[in-house]
């Protein structure tokens, strides 16, 4: 293929330059001025500068000829229009006398060097995932595929019928082939946690999870649940929307398979573990005021507030004037959110308790601002966190538990809720929602308790196992 360069009266202008391009050196070119091999430090569709360890003199006319992988050649005549030594080598600027370069065709050789180099590193990447991912991811998207095509076109025939037939349709694939569905895919989620686990190299771990992504991500992320991990409309993931979708346990989606895919994520171990922590914080709500004639308590992170909402819609009427409760949450949707779960029982079972609902954040406290001074005259009997610590570092979770600690009286009570390692959807969270957790073994939640004064303590976990909830004794 060879291209020749057009011929044009060229005007100058005066201030306006051609843009310079620097990716010669990308390709394989071979460039001479006059038969003199030279190496091209840029050009422009009107000149070029280039190193040569000839001479050239100023006026010089002389050809240019460029020579690209043995099959693209150009060929333009110009003249030398200034020379200099510059380290033992001549640089010279050379300019194309009435011709120019084809339109874009130095902008097509700057991008096509860099198309060049990324298929290149694509490929070399792909040959470093190793071959029990590729095949298990393989294997995920053959059933994710297979499910969704054949689910399509169910849908697409049934949707011109009526919506009460499509309904029936969805309770008999709920109740006949939802089971097995997310049975599949949690067997997939250990799978993938196995396999990731041993692989702490950053760049390699990305490498694999930028593979995973590629193939499979989207048949995760189009529903409801998942889609939100992903998109973070809060800033985070596992906002206060997410633990509502978890805990109302609907269908949720626009298709058969959307839906399918929401159940899964709501009923994947880690979303089973949150739905634990409704009764374990309820029961333990309605037990402090057995012995009490009042009970102050402090739910910090408090998203939506669910345990709450179900110990409103338990307690006993006349046993909730006892209670005093400070919902806390830097996110202020979230605290609207929880005041309204919140006040549909209270009005609904007219209820006698008294809750706030505080804007405070874990700097706040840390750094004992005013915000949080409303905190500090409180006495609380119980302060408890179910997910806030997941997302906290070691030292800054140990200055939060000795201030939190601080604010409950003696004989009080504090949890902590933080996921253990062994939680086997870690892998799946960050491989489709970008969505990381800071596991805690047992001997690092004990390990939070290290500047804080207490009296005892006892490690207490959830039916999945999964999730530990660090029960202190002031």
């Amino acid at each position: 293929m060879s291209a020749t360069a057009k011929s044009a009266h060229l005007t100058p202008i005066v201030g306006l330059r051609e843009k310079r391009f620097e990716t010669l050196k990308n390709f394989e070119v071979e460039t001479k001025i006059d038969g003199t091999v030279c190496r091209v430090q840029n050009i422009s569709d009107t000149g070029l500068a280039f190193v040569s360890d000839r001479k050239f003199e100023t006026n010089q006319t002389a050809k240019f000829h460029m020579k690209l992988a043995n099959e693209h050649s150009l060929e333009l005549s110009g003249r030398i229009i200034w020379s200099r030594e510059e380290d033992n080598v001549n640089v010279c600027g050379f300019h194309f006398n009435n011709q120019y370069l084809p339109e874009g065709f130095l902008a097509a050789f700057e991008h096509i060097s860099l198309f060049k180099n990324e298929i290149y590193a694509e490929l070399g990447q792909f040959h470093k995932v190793q071959p029990e991912i590729k095949n298990l991811t393989y294997e995920i998207k053959n059933f994710l595929s297979v499910v969704k095509a054949k689910l399509d076109v169910l849908e697409e025939q049934i949707m011109i019928q009526s919506e009460a037939k499509k309904n029936s349709y969805w309770e008999v694939i709920s109740s006949n082939f939802e089971n097995e569905f997310v049975t599949q895919l949690k067997k997939y989620s250990k799978q993938l946690d196995t396999l990731f686990m041993p692989i702490l190299d950053k760049e390699l771990r990305k490498i694999h999870v930028n593979f995973f992504r590629k193939e499979v991500a989207s048949f995760y992320t189009s529903n409801p649940f998942i889609g939100r991990a992903l998109r973070k409309p809060q800033g985070y993931a596992g906002d206060y929307e997410m633990m509502n979708q978890i805990y109302r346990d609907n269908f949720e989606g626009r298709t058969f398979f959307e839906m399918l895919m929401h159940r899964y994520g709501i009923n994947e171990s880690s979303s089973l573990s949150v739905k634990y922590r409704q009764g374990y914080f309820c029961t333990k709500l309605i037990d402090l005021a057995r012995d009490r004639n009042s009970v102050t308590i402090a739910s910090m992170a408090s998203g939506p507030a669910r345990e709450i909402v179900e110990f409103l819609s338990k307690v006993d009427p006349e046993q909730s004037a006892k209670y005093r409760i400070f919902l806390i949450d830097q996110d202020l949707d979230a605290l609207l959110n929880a005041k309204r779960n919140c006040f549909e029982q209270i009005l609904k079972r007219n209820l006698k308790c008294e809750v706030n609902f505080l804007p405070i954040s874990v700097k706040d406290i840390i750094e004992q601002t005013t915000a949080s001074n409303i905190l500090k005259s409180a006495e609380f009997d119980f302060v408890y966190t179910a997910g806030l610590y997941d997302y906290l570092t070691q030292p800054v979770a140990q200055m939060l538990t000795q201030n939190l600690l601080n604010l409950v009286r003696a004989g009080g009570e504090m949890i902590i809720g933080n996921f253990h390692p062994s939680n086997p959807t870690k892998t799946i969270s960050e491989l489709v929602a970008d969505w990381k957790l800071i596991h805690r073994n047992d001997e690092e939640m004990k390990n939070l308790l290290a500047f804080s004064n207490f009296s005892s303590f006892n490690l207490h976990r959830d039916p999945e196992g999964i999730d530990l909830f660090l029960e202190i004794k002031r």
